[in-house]
Formats: structure tokens, C-alpha cells, sequence
């Protein structure tokens, strides 16, 4: 197998309750799919919890402080290219609750909307990486560590699928 550098980026889920925002990825990995904000990579010096503020106001239009953020998952993506290639992404995976201003279309993500309840997500709509990460920290509330191995653009798990270890806190 071969392999490319590891990146890590974040990922954040804007929560109010039992709602979570969810809006359409314009491009790359889970294009026009239902997806969380984030997706940047962390820049030189800065802390994964201010990298997933720069991207959630450059994806959502909202402001945010990293004292808002909770930290809910920390994910190795194992994503594999049609050519074979494993690139390695991890994820560090927050909920907002706090914020200010509306979310708002941008470049990056369309059609923000609030689903209300696990029950309610479009599955058909999301990658089926995020339904089952969605389903350990949204729907039982959990806090996870955990590697999910997946085929070109994220459309399909590999055999291994999904792994999760359940954490006390990051």
C-alpha cells in the first residue's frame, strides 16, 4: 500500500438541543452531500479549535469563539483512491453551541438546514462515514476516537468500516 502525508482538518456541527445544522458541500470530498462545516486544514501555528472557527465563519457566515467549542470525536479517515493510495485524514470533530449571526450560503456549503433529532438526518443525502460518526456522538452522545476506512470520495466504507472507542474527554 501506499500512502500520502497525513493532513488534519476540522469539523464542526452547529447544535441547538436536539437540532443540528447541516448544510450541502459545493466541492471536494462529499460534494452534494449533507455535511458539518469544516473541512480546512489546520495552518502552520494554529490550534485545531481556531482552525475550526476560520472555517466555520468562511463556510456558515457565523462567528464563533474556541471556548463554544466541544470536543467530540478525534477521527483517523482513511480515505482510498481509485489508484490505491491511502491518504490519511484526522479529524478533529466539535459541536458549537454558541454563536452569532445566521448561517448563510457561501462557496463553500448551499442549503443550510436544521434537522431535528437523529431520526430526521437525510441519510440518502449524507456519505455513510458521517451517518455513523453522527450516530456515536449525536445520537448516543458519545465522545469518540476512531478510524473509518473508505473508498474513493467517501461513497462507500471498506469491509473494516468503522471503529470506535468511546473517551471520558479529549
Amino acid at each position: 500500500m501506499n500512502y500520502r502525508l497525513p493532513i488534519e482538518i476540522t469539523l464542526c456541527y452547529l447544535r441547538r438541543g436536539i437540532y443540528i445544522l447541516l448544510a450541502v458541500k459545493r466541492r471536494g470530498i462529499g460534494e452534494g452531500k449533507f455535511k458539518g462545516y469544516g473541512g480546512g486544514r489546520i495552518e502552520y501555528g494554529e490550534t485545531p479549535e481556531e482552525a475550526a472557527v476560520r472555517d466555520i465563519k468562511q463556510e456558515s457566515g457565523v462567528s464563533a469563539e474556541t471556548e463554544n467549542l466541544e470536543k467530540v470525536a478525534l477521527i483517523d479517515f482513511h480515505n482510498i483512491d481509485p489508484e490505491g493510495i491511502i491518504s490519511i485524514c484526522r479529524v478533529h470533530v466539535y459541536f458549537l453551541t454558541t454563536w452569532k449571526g445566521t448561517p448563510v450560503e457561501t462557496i463553500e456549503m448551499t442549503t443550510p438546514r436544521w434537522f431535528g433529532g437523529f431520526e430526521s438526518l437525510p441519510f440518502g443525502m449524507m456519505t455513510l462515514a458521517d451517518k455513523e460518526l453522527l450516530r456515536e456522538i449525536f445520537l448516543k452522545g458519545n465522545k469518540v476516537e476512531g478510524v473509518i476506512k473508505c473508498r474513493p470520495e467517501q461513497k462507500t466504507l471498506t469491509l473494516d468500516e468503522c471503529k470506535f472507542i468511546k473517551v471520558v474527554h479529549f
